[in-house]
Parts: structure tokens; C-alpha cells; sequence
């Protein structure tokens, strides 16, 4: 958790370098830092925020390579850490199946609508089926394993020994 913690609190600097600013980046830490402490209890949720890291830092670095004077993909990077926040959400009701599984459509959503908007940009309208369809699966999973959670014994396999 200390990692995400730390990964969390990197776009308070990181954002205005690149030109964000401060106040956005000191927004998109705080909600960062408060999804992390509130997902911390589960696993699921801490492989879905590493995920959200993931292209987070993807679409900051990418859009800072392709516009130096003027920071691209500053919505969506904004979205990217508020679906971490609500991300967070979703792991503090975990043991909660309705609360759970309305958190991970919010998470899966916010993470669509921002890459579907960046597939826009590259490849038009085919982009954002392409993103939609993407995470329409993802979510999909992820909903399914919410209800019907899979059984592992205490080595952590799933039993295929």
C-alpha cells in the first residue's frame, strides 16, 4: 500500500513540471491518496488501482511528449484519478454486493469515458467503440466476480494443483 501511497502523491509535483498546475495536481493527489486509503482492504481493488496507475501515468507522460507548451489530455487524466478515488469507494464496500458492484460500473465508466475520449482523438469514431467495448467486457468480469466470488484455498491457488 506504501507504493500506491507514494505513486499517489508523485502528480502534486510531477502535474505542475508538466504543466497542469498546482492546484490541479493538488486535486488529483488528494483524491488519488483518498481512493488508495479507502480501497486498502481489498485485493481486487488494489490490482484495479495499479491499473488506473498505470495509464494515469501513461496519458501524462504520453501527453506531455506530444505538446511540451501546452498539457494535453488534462481532462482525461483528471477523470483517470477520480475513478481511482471512486475506485476507493468500491473497495471500502466490498463485503456490500449492490454498494460494490455500483462502484465498480463507476470506476469502469470514468475509465471508459477517458479512454474512449483519447481513442477519439487517434481513431475517431471507431475509437470510442473500440474503448467502449473494451471496457464493457472489463466491467462485465469484474461485476461477475462481485457475485459469484472464486473459491481459492489457502495457498492462494485455484485449486488446479
Amino acid at each position: 500500500m506504501l507504493y500506491r501511497i507514494i505513486f499517489s502523491l508523485i502528480p502534486l509535483f510531477l502535474m505542475p513540471i508538466m504543466g497542469h498546475g498546482l492546484l490541479r495536481g493538488l486535486l488529483v493527489s488528494s483524491v488519488m491518496v483518498a481512493g488508495v486509503l479507502l480501497g486498502r482492504e481489498s485485493h481486487r481493488v488494489s490490482r484495479i488501482q495499479n491499473l488506473t496507475f498505470v495509464l494515469f501515468y501513461a496519458l501524462l507522460i504520453f501527453g506531455y511528449m506530444q505538446n511540451t507548451s501546452a498539457p494535453l489530455y488534462g481532462d482525461q487524466i483528471f477523470l483517470l484519478a477520480v475513478a481511482q478515488g471512486v475506485s476507493g469507494l468500491y473497495g471500502l464496500f466490498h463485503r456490500r454486493k449492490t454498494l460494490s458492484i455500483l462502484f465498480a460500473c463507476g470506476c469502469w465508466t470514468l475509465i471508459a469515458v477517458s479512454l474512449a475520449q483519447v481513442a477519439y482523438a487517434k481513431l475517431g469514431t471507431k475509437g470510442i467503440l473500440l474503448a467502449g467495448a473494451l471496457m464493457v467486457l472489463v466491467a462485465l468480469q469484474d461485476v461477475r466476480r462481485i457475485l459469484k466470488p472464486i473459491d481459492r484455498n489457502y495457498t492462494g491457488r485455484d485449486g488446479m494443483e
